[in-house]
């Protein structure tokens, strides 16, 4: 614990704003919206080749739930990691 309270205690004061969040399993509050910066089309093409569905079924989804992280969980179903292969 000292040794964490050490390294801590050298953190610039934009790097111990993150620390709660990180310790909460979070990048930022709640409130704060995060774009990754990748085009949503881009986005629904890398969760289309991840899990194997067509990207017009991810786009289908898509539409449907507004969210592409709902989308992709909705696609999933319970699967782990990438396709085989």
């Amino acid at each position: 614990m000292l040794a964490i309270l050490a390294i801590l205690s050298r953190l610039n004061p934009d790097e111990a704003k993150a620390v709660p969040y990180l310790v909460r399993g979070e990048v930022a509050a709640p409130f704060e919206s995060l774009e990754i910066g990748i085009a949503e089309r881009m986005a629904a093409r890398a969760v289309a080749n991840a899990y194997a569905p067509s990207e017009r079924q991810v786009e289908k989804f898509l539409a449907t739930t507004g969210d592409l992280g709902t989308a992709a969980q909705s696609l999933t179903s319970g699967k782990r990691g990438g396709p085989a292969g």
